[in-house]
């Protein structure tokens, strides 16, 4: 639950400390929400999510160890310890937040992946602006698209060939 109240926007951030008793009131928010660069980038996010990493971490040794300690000085084996629901709470915290950063990290993955395949199927460099018609010239532009229709072209052959095929196999 902590994990998912860090990464609320600026304005829901607003809301929950805006409430006296518990409840969240709306707060209008005068300035514009400020948009950081790198808010939707995978690794940045990841690398945010490692100060919470490490205070989850720091809290998780110090209950294991107050847990630790209680198991060995009174030597029961009483299952109501009452350190163990927190030990586990802690234990989940941190599995959450190492969840997390999988996932940015492998999108960020998936993303480069798919950055390397469109640079090496499109014949022409990207640009940083995706409806910029601008960058590209015309000449361009027609020959990306006789690329295009030329690839779309071999596979309708072959895939009209395997079918020839299997229907020569079938009789």
């Amino acid at each position: 639950m902590a994990a998912a109240q860090g990464n609320h926007p600026p304005i829901q951030q607003q809301q929950q400390t805006a409430g006296s008793s518990g409840e969240q009131h709306a707060v209008p928010s005068t300035q514009a929400p400020q948009q950081n660069p790198h808010q939707g980038d995978p690794v940045y996010r990841a690398k945010n999510l490692m100060v919470q990493l490490k205070e989850n971490l720091a809290k998780l040794m110090k209950v294991a160890a107050a847990t630790f300690q209680n198991a060995v000085d009174s030597e029961s084996k009483a299952k109501d310890d009452p350190n163990q629901a927190q030990f586990d709470k802690c234990l989940e915290d941190f599995y959450a937040v190492c969840d997390q950063i999988e996932i940015y990290l492998k999108l960020s993955l998936e993303c480069a992946i798919h950055s390397a395949e469109s640079h090496r199927h499109l014949p022409l460099p990207q640009t940083t602006k995706p409806n910029s018609l601008d960058t590209q010239a015309y000449i361009q532009l027609i020959g990306t698209v006789k690329t295009q229709i030329s690839c779309a072209q071999e596979v309708h052959d072959l895939l009209m060939e395997c079918s020839k095929r299997l229907e020569e196999r079938k009789t």
